[in-house]
């Protein structure tokens, strides 16, 4: 299901790439994707994929990994992007890859993943994060 899912998924959103790439080239700072170390299925790490929506260096400004509602590190489109979740539609390719299922828990930046105990840390990812989180 998840393969097929993220496969129609890729295949329908493709029409609307190209236009958006160019509109994240102009006016971002020149990149399309972020991709940023998760933690997934049984702890292993892996890539996740989203359009850019924020500065560059914004991992190392303002508030973490926390990101507020009208952060100053938002880009205008990042903004728009976020707001409509379109962002995350890269996340299909981590579907389509295996490292991600349609439905499961958001996976977690390692930083937020290490607050928890072990034990929580054993529990959490014993099934695929999710896209849409659960």
């Amino acid at each position: 299901g998840d393969i097929l899912f993220s496969t129609l998924g890729i295949l329908l959103f493709l029409p609307f790439f190209i236009p958006l790439a160019i509109a994240l080239k102009l006016t971002g700072e020149g990149y399309i994707f972020y991709l940023q170390e998760r933690r997934g299925y049984k702890n292993k790490k892996f890539r996740i994929w989203k359009f850019a929506t924020m500065l560059k260096a914004s991992p190392s400004l303002g508030t973490g990994s926390i990101t507020l509602k009208n952060d100053w590190r938002l880009t205008p489109l990042g903004k728009y992007l976020r707001g409509s979740k379109v962002n995350e539609i890269p996340q299909l390719i981590n579907i389509f890859l295996g490292e991600m299922s349609v439905v499961g828990p958001r996976p977690l930046m390692e930083v937020d993943f290490l607050k928890f105990s072990p034990e929580i840390q054993d529990q959490f990812y014993r099934c695929k994060p999710g896209l849409t989180g659960i």
